[in-house]
């Protein structure tokens, strides 16, 4: 075969063989374009912990660079393969990534993309490491992982110690008594509390009413949380002062204490002043005059009165009365 230049075909500049004057066979000229390779680009941002229940910060990743300069990126999360290499094969991630869901084609991953990506592995506490992909034409590339560990809170409480009314410990104390406040877990670094208290996981309280306290507790992650309790102030019976029906008596008779207005709801309970024993039987406030038998006398007595809200247990000790035993 000889080159042809002539009207059969385009000649020797058209790279063409064949028979003189004939049109020849063509071998055609194909152009191959060259890309530089596709760099994912790096995360900007450094790892993060965070407590569970608050925000992260979002990931911030430069840009790509490479293939055709156009790029899809997709943001990728894992839990339990946070020790895995990080890149993955191709467009195909590491065995326990996942996309995340809220995610398109951004750049960086915002601090809802964080909180979606932490719910579409299963939420809760631990570590979760964050990685985006790099698409251009079928090229993709792979950035290192950033961690976001999310630390437990704390989970408090208050118990409320006290001896105060007709039922120990159940926070309800009677006005001018004590309680002990106990915050808990143990081992906290703080245990902060309202009402003008000192740090401290104990706390002794004598409100002069019902409060409420709030302690704020810490652990070693500096998580954070909060717990309350209500101590309960049941006032006192009124302060009535008792007197005595005849206050000079012969020997060998008696006479009565009485309590003018007495309350209602309230009982009331002679007795000895010298050690406190009882005399006679409760008698229960009408509103009005009651009396409490003596006994027979035959010495010179002093009395007090324990009157006893019924409801709540509260007491208080009214003042003393004395009755005077003369002999014939």
């Amino acid at each position: 075969a000889n080159v042809n230049s002539g009207a059969g075909g385009p000649g020797q500049n058209g790279n063409n063989t064949g028979a003189a004057g004939s049109a020849g066979a063509y071998r055609n000229n194909i152009v191959h374009s060259s890309y530089s390779a596709l760099a994912a680009g790096s995360v900007t941002s450094g790892n993060q912990t965070i407590c569970a229940g608050t925000t992260a910060t979002a990931i911030n990743a430069n840009v790509s660079t490479g293939a055709t300069n156009t790029y899809v990126y997709q943001w990728y999360v894992t839990k339990t393969a946070c020790g895995n290499p990080t890149s993955g094969t191709g467009s195909t991630p590491n065995a326990g990534w996942i996309a995340i869901t809220a995610n398109g084609n951004t750049q960086n991953l915002s601090a809802a993309g964080i909180a979606q990506g932490i719910i579409d592995v299963g939420g809760g506490t631990g570590t979760f490491c964050f990685q985006r992909r790099t698409q251009s034409v079928n090229c993709y590339a792979w950035t290192t992982s950033v961690s976001v560990i999310v630390n437990a809170n704390p989970v408090p409480s208050v118990a409320i110690t006290e001896t105060s009314g007709n039922t120990n410990n159940d926070g309800n104390i009677c006005a001018g008594d004590a309680a002990t406040l106990t915050a808990s877990p143990n081992g906290m670094t703080t245990y902060a509390w309202n009402n003008g208290l000192p740090n401290g996981q104990t706390q002794n309280v004598t409100p002069a009413s019902t409060t409420t306290y709030v302690v704020t507790v810490t652990n070693s992650n500096n998580c954070t949380a909060t717990a309350s309790a209500t101590v309960t102030v049941n006032p006192l019976p009124n302060n009535l002062t008792p007197t005595a029906q005849t206050g000079t008596i012969c020997s060998s008779t008696s006479t009565n204490i009485q309590i003018a207005s007495s309350q209602i709801g309230v009982s009331y309970q002679l007795r000895d002043n010298s050690n406190n024993a009882n005399i006679g039987g409760a008698v229960s406030g009408t509103g009005g005059t009651i009396n409490l038998s003596t006994g027979t006398l035959s010495t010179t007595t002093t009395f007090n009165v324990l009157a006893t809200l019924t409801a709540t247990g509260c007491a208080r000790q009214l003042s003393t009365v004395t009755v005077t035993v003369i002999y014939p």
